[in-house]
């Protein structure tokens, strides 16, 4: 089993709070004197055992809330072979950037419509024994492998726009891992994206010859700007419906 946010597993060290609750009782008792409490000795030895039953059970399931919660934030995926897996076709990697500045329209629809059009034209352009990879900026464990085209056409249906955010080279390393458990030396990259500033560190690539690294930038329309500098009247007071000099 791997993890595509294997970094997350650090905060399964949070499950000794509840530990360190259970250890240190912060409940504070109150006394309160009896003249006569014979008859409540067994009532009280049946009561300790059902609140310290009470207590384990609590404890057992506040860890195991904390530790199924770090699980799912960390995205566990089973990869399909350990060992290399022979293919005679090639392995093409098509990341499309699913962030907010895909939102912006272009002269054929949002550029991360334009971004899904590009990706099919992309892979009908392949024989069918070659095999495809999606990515996108979840880096969801289904992501991790290489599937058909009828595959990765059913995934391309489900992408949409996401709050994350990659940038290029971490975007090629992945792509580079995912193709590692297959013994072929054909592989083939297509980054799709509007290459924003912030996210598109070309100088950290890493020169690898076994990959060919193929770019598509995406445009949207180029709307001007238009802004009022400054802006006066000549009346200092006007009346409905009046002309504004």
């Amino acid at each position: 089993m791997k993890f595509v946010n294997p970094y997350i597993l650090f905060a399964l060290s949070t499950v000794i709070i509840p530990i360190i609750i259970h250890l240190f009782n912060f409940k504070r008792f109150k006394k309160i004197f009896f003249s006569n409490v014979q008859f409540l000795i067994a009532y009280k030895e049946e009561t300790q055992k059902k609140s310290k039953l009470k207590h384990i059970l609590i404890l057992i399931s506040r860890i195991l809330t904390i530790f199924f919660l770090v699980l799912a934030f960390a995205q566990p995926y089973i990869p399909q072979k350990n060992q290399k897996i022979n293919t005679s076709g090639k392995l093409i990697s098509i990341y499309i950037d699913n962030s907010f500045s895909m939102e912006a329209l272009s002269t054929k629809g949002t550029l991360l419509d334009q971004a899904k059009k590009k990706a099919i034209e992309i892979i009908s352009a392949y024989n069918a024994s070659d095999l495809f990879q999606l990515l996108t900026n979840n880096f969801d464990g289904k992501h991790q492998s290489f599937y058909s085209k009828e595959e990765f056409l059913e995934q391309l249906n489900d992408v949409s726009i996401s709050s994350y955010s990659r940038k290029i080279s971490e975007i090629i390393e992945r792509q580079k891992d995912a193709a590692a458990a297959y013994n072929s030396k054909k592989q083939t990259s297509f980054v799709i994206s509007d290459f924003q500033k912030s996210v598109t560190d070309i100088e950290n690539l890493k020169h690898d010859t076994s990959l060919n690294v193929n770019l598509i930038p995406l445009f949207p329309q180029k709307n001007d700007n238009i802004y009022i500098d400054s802006c006066w009247f000549q009346t200092p007071a006007f009346y409905k419906n009046s002309q504004v000099n």
